[in-house]
């Protein structure tokens, strides 16, 4: 009688540790996920910084054939240049939070 209580205790206690250890594991790959997702959203806000600081420049070739204010061209091009230096530690912080989300 005293063992047959032990035995059930004891499995009662496993059964609680392994549903421990599952939501744990469960809760561990939620988390992976949204790193991965901010590690995705950190590199497409970069890419689309970059892109349009391209388009800044672009604009500004476009628009010093038709015009000759300077004051204009040079904002323009500082604008894309702004954009497009700001854009690199975004593009290099989504590289590392992916690299780091990475299972050896």
């Amino acid at each position: 009688m005293g063992n047959d209580m032990i035995d059930s205790q004891v499995q009662a206690e496993l059964a609680a540790l392994r549903t421990l250890i599952e939501q744990s594991a469960a809760t561990a790959l939620v988390r992976e996920n949204e790193w991965r997702r901010i590690a995705r959203i950190s590199s497409g806000m970069g890419i689309l910084s970059s892109l349009v600081g391209l388009g800044f420049i672009l604009a500004n070739v476009e628009i010093a054939r038709r015009s000759t204010n300077l004051v204009f061209h040079d904002q323009l091009v500082m604008m894309g240049m702004t954009f497009t230096v700001l854009s690199i530690p975004l593009i290099l912080l989504g590289a590392a939070l992916r690299s780091g989300s990475k299972k050896v």
